[in-house]
């Protein structure tokens, strides 16, 4: 069975192709997706140990919260805008299973809300 994803926003299904989005409701181009790995995920589909990446978005109290407990922890991560990048609201959920934010990704350890700083902290000291 293939698995499609809509280029539009991302939403992601298994079956027959679909000319309109029922996610989105738009006539979108779907692509091929069933060999398709979220950016946190190496080729092997398993969360990359090399990154530590937040999936955010800027008006989310939450979001910004965090943010600023590691920018006074002085750590430093890739944050992914979710507003700006079409694929990272959907592979958010893909690897957190949810769809509330932040999600934080930390080797194989994921983290979602509410985010335990002090495990946070300790995952990011070894």
């Amino acid at each position: 069975m293939e698995t499609w994803k809509c280029e539009n926003c991302g939403y992601q299904y298994e079956g027959e192709f679909l000319e309109v989005c029922p996610s989105c409701e738009k006539s979108c181009g779907f692509v091929d997706a069933t060999n398709y790995v979220p950016e946190s995920f190496n080729a092997k589909g398993e969360l990359d140990m090399a990154n530590a990446t937040i999936y955010c978005d800027p008006f989310c109290p939450s979001c910004a919260d965090l943010a600023e407990f590691l920018k006074e922890k002085s750590v430093s991560f890739e944050f992914i805008n979710i507003n700006e990048n079409k694929n990272a609201a959907h592979d958010a959920v893909s690897i957190s299973g949810q769809d509330k934010l932040p999600v934080v990704v930390v080797g194989k350890e994921v983290f979602t809300p509410p985010i335990d700083k002090e495990k946070l902290m300790a995952i990011l000291e070894k």
